[in-house]
Order: structure tokens, then C-alpha cells, then sequence
């Protein structure tokens, strides 16, 4: 009524996103932190039951609160506007308990030399979803054929049902798939990267609690030595000369001496050959 088109509801989903995606993010620390969060499963079946939901609570709405009027030379019941809100609302809340929850499982339970694969069937179960959508909007008419408010009311009870029954037996099996998930057992990989505990440097300074560090790497260990020593308050300090630790090829009886060091006779350089 009032000439609102209807593309102006397909903005409601993404409007329920934004607002409800942090409530639900905080949602599950809360109950995590009380060991009341329900596992990965458990949230795959009340995501459908809020999907049956949302199907139902629309017929019921059209069936109670309709208004008759006649469109197209047929008699219809115009649905009150709320429960078209409510049916985006409970879609979108059982949206936000099954996919970025279930993205999060596949990531982390899936073998790591086969986590794209198990990503890509992912997208493609929601990519038949939707093909499976089409079908089902095939069935209550759509742009092909005869399209009547009473089939396709018919249509989204039967939805209803057969997800709110799916959304039972998912409930009902999920503390099973729980215990095959082995969590208990699962560990994060440790992916540091290479060197990243390592200075990478010969020397350098820091200032470490009014002291400046000067860390040494020991020649082929890769480790490091620190030595303290006090800064002047207020000073910057001084840069140190970039220098590679000395190397032991090319030399017989071990790397040579440091400035200010007496060779000695253990200490005699020969090239190698």
C-alpha cells in the first residue's frame, strides 16, 4: 500500500545483519564463558528451527490477521507488513547461528591439506541451497505459470515443517557429531613464521625500562646474547653500526679475533683452497 515497492524489503536482511551480528558475537563469549555455549551442531539445528519458524509465523499471520481485498480480480488476505519483518528476522537470526558458525567448523576441523577443498564444498551446498530456493519459488508459481496466495501459503507450511522437523533431529544428533568432532584433542597449529623469534641482525639496541639492550648473535648458533647497560635520562641512543657476525669459513683454527684482541699463535689465518 502506499506505492512502496517491494525490492525496498530485500534491504531488511542486511539491516538485521549489521544489527544483530555483534549481539550475537557477544552472545556466544558470554555463554562460553559461563560453559553455556552450545557446540557448532547444536547451533546448526536452531538455525533451521528459527528458519521453519519464520515460514510458519508468516502463514499464521496472513491466516489471523489478513485483511481481505481483491487483487487482479481475486480475492486475497493482505498480509500485515510486521510479519514480514518477523519472517526476515527469524531467517536472519538462524542465518547468523549456521553460517559463520559453520564456516568456522569447516575451517578448523577440516585436514589441513584438505581445507580448500572442504571450503569449496561448502559454497557449493549453499550454492545448491539457493538453486533448491528457485526450484521451491518454481512451485508457488513465480514468473512462469499461475501464481495463487493459498499455494504458495500452502507451499511455505510445508517449508515450515520440514525444517523445524530437520532442526529436531539435527538437536537431537548433535551431542553425537560433538564427540566425533574431538575437540578435546584439537589443537591451533603454531604457524610463526620462520625466524620471527630471531633478531635478524647482528646487534642491536633497545630500550628496554630506561636500560639499553645490546643483543649479540653468537657466531653459527643463531641465538642471541643480551648485555645491559645504563642510558642517560633524557638521550637518545646512539645508533650502533650495522655489522654481520664473523664467519668461520676460510679460517683454520676458528673465526678471527674482535678489534682490540691479541691474534696469538692459536690464531693464524688460511684460506681455504
Amino acid at each position: 500500500r502506499g506505492g512502496v515497492p517491494t525490492s525496498l524489503f530485500q534491504s531488511i536482511n542486511p539491516i538485521y545483519i549489521v544489527l544483530f551480528g555483534p549481539v550475537f558475537a557477544g552472545l556466544w563469549i558470554a555463554l562460553g564463558r559461563r560453559k553455556l555455549e552450545p557446540s557448532a551442531p547444536a547451533k546448526f539445528g536452531l538455525g533451521l528451527l528459527q528458519a521453519g519458524l519464520s515460514f510458519l509465523v508468516f502463514v499464521w499471520g496472513t491466516n489471523t490477521f489478513g485483511t481481505p481485498a481483491t487483487v487482479g480480480g481475486q480475492m486475497v488476505l493482505m498480509t500485515p507488513v510486521i510479519f514480514l519483518f518477523l519472517l526476515y528476522l527469524f531467517q536472519t537470526t538462524g542465518e547468523l547461528c549456521l553460517s559463520p558458525v559453520g564456516l568456522s567448523a569447516m575451517n578448523r576441523l577440516s585436514p589441513r591439506h584438505l581445507a580448500s577443498l572442504i571450503m569449496g564444498a561448502w559454497f557449493f551446498a549453499s550454492g545448491f541451497g539457493n538453486f533448491m530456493a528457485g526450484k521451491i519459488g518454481e512451485m508457488t508459481g513465480g514468473e512462469s505459470g499461475e501464481m495463487t496466495q493459498a499455494a504458495t501459503l500452502a507451499i511455505y507450511s510445508k517449508i515450515g515443517g520440514v525444517a523445524i522437523g530437520i532442526g529436531v533431529v539435527v538437536l537431537v544428533l548433535s551431542p553425537f557429531v560433538k564427540k566425533l568432532m574431538h575437540l578435546d584433542t584439537l589443537k591451533d597449529l603454531n604457524d610463526d613464521l620462520a625466524g620471527e623469534k630471531e633478531i635478524g641482525e647482528a646487534e642491536a639496541v633497545e630500550i628496554v625500562s630506561g636500560e639499553a639492550v645490546q643483543h649479540q648473535i653468537l657466531p653459527g648458533t643463531g641465538r642471541g646474547t643480551a648485555g645491559r647497560s645504563p642510558v642517560v635520562e633524557g638521550a637518545r641512543p646512539r645508533a650502533t653500526r650495522r655489522r654481520r657476525a664473523p664467519s668461520t669459513i676460510g679460517f683454520a683454527n676458528g673465526p678471527p679475533p674482535r678489534s682490540g684482541e691479541d691474534f696469538g699463535e692459536s690464531h693464524h689465518a688460511a684460506t681455504a683452497p
